[in-house]
């Protein structure tokens, strides 16, 4: 009786460690798609225009237009400024004002700061909305009463952005994604 339940025992445990295996690895696998499909789609520049662009559109001065919107946008959310006029649409307008206000009254900041730009494109182009891809190093934390409770003002760290702009007579950020982060090696 004694054979049968320690053999049941390792038999299911056994199991257990194969099947915990597999997943594993297929977890593995799946994240290694993912960076993959982060590193070869680093370099892109334009994947959908609609016909009505012109190439002015799509010049190096468009993408740093879109790219120091979002540097204004991001000092303005360091700061807890809510002005967000010429930056963000009224939809993005009205969910950070009410983000910033939340955290003026909770003297909560989340600071991304020394911002490291490593390269730009615009991935979709249609019709009046773009989106706009952004690599930097920067630092990111979070403060509560000027004291850090998360992050480090000391370690940098990559993050890659996807930015929607819609054009309102001026392009204006409508929602902004963090799509990948990894810490930097402090090794230089």
């Amino acid at each position: 009786m004694d054979r049968i339940i320690i053999f049941t025992s390792i038999l299911l445990s056994s199991i257990a460690l194969i099947i915990a295996s597999v997943f594993q690895s297929k977890v593995k696998k799946k994240y290694k798609e993912v960076l993959d499909i982060i590193k070869d789609k680093e370099n892109i520049t334009i994947n959908e225009i609609s016909d009505d662009v012109n190439e002015k559109q799509t010049d190096t001065k468009l993408m740093e237009e879109l790219y120091n919107k979002y540097f204004e946008f991001q000092n303005k959310l360091n700061n807890l400024d809510d002005n967000f006029d010429n930056l963000l649409s009224d939809k993005a307008k009205e969910y950070y004002s009410s983000i910033i206000e939340s955290n003026k009254e909770k003297n909560y900041k989340n600071i991304k700061d020394k911002i490291d730009l490593i390269g730009y494109s615009i991935m979709e182009y249609k019709d009046k909305t773009l989106k706009f891809r952004l690599k930097i190093n920067c630092l990111d934390y979070k403060l509560i009463n000027d004291s850090i409770v998360s992050g480090s003002d000391k370690e940098k760290v990559e993050q890659v952005l996807i930015i929607t702009y819609v054009n309102k007579e001026k392009w204006l950020i409508e929602l902004l994604e963090k799509v990948y982060e990894s810490r930097l090696d402090n090794k230089n």
